[in-house]
């Protein structure tokens, strides 16, 4: 889904759910749901994602944002998990 303005504004939004059979590996396979948000406003930009993973009953988060300075680009990103997910 992405929503659009013309004044520079962009949101996009994304998400997936994810089930492998249970023979894909080594014991029952569960679900795994996938989010992302997408953000633009002038020259900074930036995601959210977040994974969770029903099997192992763990979360990840990312955080990625961007600005234009000057010539270049700084990008800053951020990670949490709550286990090995």
């Amino acid at each position: 889904m992405l929503f659009a303005t013309n004044t520079g504004r962009i949101i996009s939004i994304g998400l997936s759910l994810d089930d492998l059979p249970d023979d894909f590996t080594d014991g029952p396979n569960d679900y795994g749901v996938s989010g992302q948000i997408y953000g633009k406003y002038g020259p900074v930009s930036g995601y959210l994602l977040a994974s969770y993973d029903q099997d192992s009953d763990e979360v990840a988060i990312r955080a990625i944002g961007y600005a234009d300075i000057g010539p270049g680009q700084l990008a800053v990103y951020g990670l949490w998990a709550s286990g090995a997910n």
